[in-house]
């Protein structure tokens, strides 16, 4: 978890007994990674306050040959869309917003009624997809009070690595049927004119949607953008 989030690693410290057991991101994800990765025969699950870490952790434990789920279980929060485009897909918690939203209504309600109150607990219930990094099994439904927007400005999010997950979650959240079919075309080497034919639309719509993902990515040429994609889509 990131270091922006002292409350969160408190509350796992609380939640095993082990402050040990909780691993903050300092300087860089890989040397938080160095840290769990010296100590992980010692456990057999994990769970990552984020679908970033969770990425990363996968991506990472890919490239040592570590083998998930068979020797590591694992469970994140966010449910973006890049955690059920993994190879494993990832098992992640949800926010219930339409519950939070009227649940906000409520409290507002209930202290615009009496002023006099200064406290208000309330647990709300997230939903938990089941996927591959927990073997498809059903797992206990965990709640969470409160989901904090990713700030990019802390430490965590400056990691070239989040950084360029973030980029391409906006990306996988932006497209339509089109732009995918372009993105499978883009990886399969297509030329604009053959991109056009297959899409049934113009080469001045291809190139603006290709610019557009150039953007989205913080890459300059639709070269840099293959690579981009593939960086990701061939470790995944």
């Amino acid at each position: 978890m990131a270091a922006s989030d002292p409350w969160r690693a408190e509350c796992f410290a609380l939640l095993t007994g082990k402050p040990d057991d909780v691993f903050v991101c300092g300087d860089s994800f890989e040397a938080l990674y160095e840290r769990f990765r010296a100590v992980i025969e010692n456990y057999d699950s994990v769970i990552c306050a984020s679908d970033y870490a969770a990425i990363s952790l996968v991506r990472r434990l890919q490239q040592d040959g570590y083998p998930i789920p068979e020797k590591l279980y694992l469970i994140s929060y966010g449910n973006m869309a890049l955690s059920q485009l993994m190879r494993p897909s990832i098992t992640s918690i949800s926010d219930g917003y339409e519950e939070f939203g009227r649940a906000a209504l409520s409290i507002s309600s209930l202290i615009e009624k009496n002023p006099s109150i200064s406290t208000v607990n309330i647990q709300l219930h997230c939903q938990l997809n089941i996927r591959e990094t927990t073997e498809n099994r059903p797992l206990p439904v965990s709640a969470e009070d409160e989901a904090a927007e990713p700030e990019l400005e802390n430490r965590f999010f400056k990691d070239p690595e989040i950084s360029n997950l973030a980029r391409l979650e906006t990306l996988f959240q932006q497209c339509d049927e089109i732009d995918m079919a372009l993105i499978q075309q883009l990886l399969n080497g297509d030329s604009y004119a053959q991109m056009t034919e297959k899409s049934f639309i113009s080469e001045t719509a291809v190139k603006y949607r290709i610019r557009k993902m150039e953007k989205t990515c913080g890459v300059g040429t639709r070269m840099d953008l293959v690579r981009f994609l593939k960086d990701f889509l061939e470790r995944s």
